[in-house]
C-alpha cells in the first residue's frame, strides 16, 4: 500500500523554522508609522550585476496564463531561474513586499508584462488580473496595495531578497498568511493593532496551522482515493 507523501509540507515548516528573521520595519518608530500610509513601495536595491549570481525564484501567473478554470494554486506557480543579468536582480525596480519583510522573510517582485492604463483598456484588463501579486504588495499600515497594484498587475516573478532558492511551498504559505491577513484582521478593527500584529513568530505560528490543514487535506483526499478505489475493483473486476 502506497504511504501518503508529506515531504513538502514538512520542509516548508522546516525551512520556516531555520527563518531567524527580525522585524526590520519597526513598528515603533513614528516616522514610519505617520508615513507608510501613502508612501511608494520601498524597491529592492541595485546591486552591480557582477555581484549577482544566477537567481531561483518564481514565475506568478497572470488570470489568462493560467490554465482555463484552474483554481489550483499549484498551476499559477512556475519555478525558474533567471540569470545574474536579469532586469530584477540589476533594475533597481522590483518591489519589496512589505508584509513578508515585517515577517523576517523580504520577498521581491518584478512585474514582468504589467498593463498600463488598464481603467482605460475594459476589454482586456481582466486578463491582467494577479491578485496573488496584489496580496503581496498589501501595505500593513492598512491592508491595502497601492491603486496602480491593484489592476493590471501582469505575470510577475517573486524572489527572496537575499537571493537565496524560493521554494513555491513558503511563497504559498506567505500567500496564505497575507491572505488571512485580509479575510480575517484588517476591517475587524484598528488597523495598528493589526500592523503591530505582523511578526515573524506570528507568521511560523499560522505556518504551522497551515501545513498542518494542508496535511489533513491530502489525508483526507487519499483515504477517499484508497476507498473509491476498493469499491470500483469488484466492478472492474466483473467488467
Amino acid at each position: 500500500m502506497s504511504v501518503i507523501d508529506y515531504s513538502k509540507w514538512n520542509k516548508i515548516i522546516a525551512d520556516i523554522e531555520k527563518e531567524g528573521g527580525l522585524d526590520s520595519d519597526n513598528e515603533d518608530n513614528p516616522k514610519r508609522r505617520s508615513s507608510d500610509g501613502n508612501a511608494p513601495l520601498e524597491l529592492a536595491l541595485k546591486s552591480p550585476a557582477a555581484q549577482n549570481k544566477p537567481c531561483q525564484c518564481v514565475r506568478v501567473f497572470r488570470r489568462s496564463e493560467r490554465p482555463f478554470g484552474t483554481t489550483t494554486q499549484d498551476y499559477f506557480f512556475e519555478r525558474i531561474i533567471i540569470p545574474k543579468h536579469h532586469p530584477m536582480l540589476v533594475s533597481g525596480t522590483a518591489l519589496i513586499s512589505p508584509v513578508s519583510k515585517k515577517i523576517g522573510i523580504p520577498l521581491i517582485i518584478y512585474l514582468e508584462d504589467p498593463l498600463h492604463y488598464p481603467l482605460s483598456k475594459p476589454n482586456v484588463r481582466s486578463n491582467y488580473e494577479n491578485q496573488i501579486i496584489t496580496y503581496l504588495l498589501i501595505k500593513p499600515s492598512n491592508g491595502f496595495a497601492p491603486i496602480k497594484y491593484q489592476d493590471g498587475v501582469g505575470t510577475a516573478l517573486v524572489a527572496r531578497a537575499d537571493h537565496r532558492p524560493l521554494a513555491v511551498g513558503l511563497l504559498t504559505t506567505i500567500h496564505a498568511y497575507n491572505s488571512m491577513l485580509l479575510s480575517e484582521r484588517y476591517g475587524s478593527g484598528d488597523d495598528h493593532k493589526v500592523q503591530h500584529s505582523i511578526t515573524p513568530n506570528d507568521f511560523k505560528k499560522f505556518a504551522h496551522k497551515f501545513v498542518n490543514k494542508k496535511k489533513s487535506e491530502i489525508e483526507k483526499d487519499w483515504n477517499f482515493t484508497v476507498f473509491a478505489s476498493s469499491a470500483l475493483l469488484p466492478l472492474i473486476i466483473l467488467l
